[in-house]
């Protein structure tokens, strides 16, 4: 289960490359509001970051780890093998998701969480509270991304025995969305 999702070397790297944009975003705009004296928005900040880690990190570690968890066992003919214990497929495909969604809950919430740490103890003392009050936000995010990117790439995944298929579906629904809603949003001001 989980090993197995987290096996890859590009997830491994992508773990500690996660952890980045947080801190540097929190750096830049430590110093910036610093040297500006400026206000500074924190909820459309952190957004912005999450929608980084999102579409980018969570993006790649699923297709990485789930979008081909299933499409292996159909290619190698192990499903014989692993229902031949006491498993049943209800619990087979939970285990898998639940494998793929605790590494994407991760990537999300560790970099959030890092962040909103950062910010709270770095806020003026008056608003430290409120900004710790984001971790809820950061925890539901977490939960819904990680969970619907889980269920999507294990549901993608056992739709084909080819790989190259499977990783192409969830590119194209991955993405299509993304650039669509860009265009239409870029037509429309």
């Amino acid at each position: 289960g989980l090993r197995r999702a987290f096996a890859s070397i590009g997830v491994k790297i992508l773990g500690v490359l996660a952890l980045f944009p947080g801190p540097i975003a929190w750096l830049i705009a430590f110093f910036v509001v610093r040297a500006s004296a400026r206000s500074f928005e924190f909820e459309g900040f952190v957004s912005s970051i999450f929608a980084l880690q999102t579409w980018f990190f969570i993006g790649i570690v699923a297709l990485l780890s789930g979008a081909t968890c299933i499409s292996e066992d159909l290619q190698a003919d192990a499903f014989p093998i692993l229902f031949s214990k006491p498993l049943t497929p209800a619990q087979y495909i939970a285990g898998r998701t639940l494998a793929i969604g605790t590494i994407l809950f991760a990537f999300a919430f560790v970099p959030g969480l890092l962040l909103v740490l950062l910010f709270s103890a770095s806020a003026p003392a008056e608003i430290r509270a409120d900004s710790v009050g984001f971790l809820l936000p950061v925890l539901a995010h977490s939960v819904l991304v990680a969970g619907a990117v889980a269920g999507a790439s294990v549901g993608l995944s056992a739709t084909t025995r080819n790989r190259a298929v499977t990783v192409s579906l969830f590119l194209v629904l991955w993405l299509v969305p993304g650039v669509v809603a860009k265009v239409v949003h870029a037509a429309t001001g």
